[in-house]
């Protein structure tokens, strides 16, 4: 027989073995849980015997006495930002940036590199999937025409992220990289958030404490396509509709555009929530894009700016044009 160390995994292997797992395992949790909820109380008590000691406080709040200062928030938050008047946190999404492409700018990745480099807020990344081509058979002739394989693909992209991986708060897949899923069910976006000592999921939400203020970021690649900007904001509200973050945001389009809406909160309190998409790195001419009759979108990428204004959080846009500043 099995021995564990740890008696509930025992009792656990037991009742498995046993065949009574499903009829048992409620009472396995409850034991654990309840053990739980013991030591939790027995903390509160020690907390509050000790108030006769520390300036004769004996509520429950988060005074500044020696047993009742207030709780570091920060460690509930993805970071922790007290921006002075003027200054901001500058938010950059990496999305369908596509290496390996032959459409792929590199002149405006080397842009992007450089503004991220010089810009002297404290910023983040998020990435936003699509990082590269990964062409595949299935699709076009994509696979005939790539300028790099896999693997040389996955190496230019983490030259320009490795140097700011600690800038990285999280990363997304696209349906780029999931061709390689389906195919043989080799997640390659989870492969490139390990290099870069991050996460990857299919959808994401970081919460940051900005001057106090908790401000959350919702972000995924985003699916379909439409052939306005305002058809394509109008979709990414619709789709985000039960969202209560702050900014949200999609790749997938290839479109840099963005805009607002307010929230009626209840009891006169209204929020301001802002919807962006993250632009590529993809010229048009010759482009999937292209041969598929759509409207030109030339190569661009974002950057959102969350400032103090006053000492209010204020949210705006700045968008790169591969035509206005290369």
């Amino acid at each position: 027989m099995v021995r564990y160390s740890n008696s509930i995994g025992q009792e656990i292997y037991e009742l498995r073995e046993s065949g009574a797992i499903f009829s048992e395992i409620a009472e396995v949790f409850d034991i654990a849980i309840s053990t739980a909820y013991n030591y939790y109380n027995m903390y509160v008590e020690s907390a509050i015997s000790s108030d006769e000691d520390n300036d004769g406080c004996t509520c429950n709040c988060n005074c500044n006495c020696k047993s009742h200062k207030s709780i570091d928030m920060s460690q509930f938050f993805d970071g922790d930002y007290d921006l002075l008047q003027g200054e901001s946190l500058s938010i950059y999404p990496v999305s369908d940036w596509h290496i390996g492409s032959p459409n792929c700018k590199f002149e405006l990745m080397d842009d992007w590199f450089n503004r991220f480099e010089d810009d002297n807020n404290p910023k983040i990344i998020l990435g936003l999937g699509d990082y590269l081509e990964v062409a595949s058979k299935s699709v076009g002739n994509s696979s005939f025409s790539q300028n790099y394989n896999v693997n040389e693909q996955m190496d230019i992209l983490l030259r320009y992220l490795k140097p700011f991986k600690k800038n990285i708060a999280g990363m997304v897949s696209g349906n780029h990289g999931g061709r390689l899923v389906k195919d043989f069910d080799f997640d390659l976006d989870l492969e490139i958030a390990r290099s870069l000592d991050t996460t990857c999921k299919s959808r994401d939400t970081k919460k940051f404490l900005i001057n106090g203020e908790e401000y959350s970021i919702y972000f995924t690649h985003g699916k379909g396509s439409v052939s306005k900007d305002e058809l394509a904001l109008s979709k990414l509200i619709r789709d985000n509709n039960s969202s209560e973050s702050n900014l949200i945001l999609n790749g997938h389009t290839h479109r840099s555009c963005w805009g607002s809406r307010v929230i009626d909160m209840g009891n006169g309190v209204y929020n301001r929530r802002y919807y962006a998409y993250c632009g590529s790195m993809l010229d048009f001419e010759n482009s999937y894009g292209d041969l598929g009759g759509f409207s030109p979108l030339l190569p661009s990428y974002i950057r959102v700016n969350v400032s103090n204004v006053n000492n209010n959080l204020v949210t705006s846009l700045d968008i790169f044009n591969s035509d206005e500043i290369l």
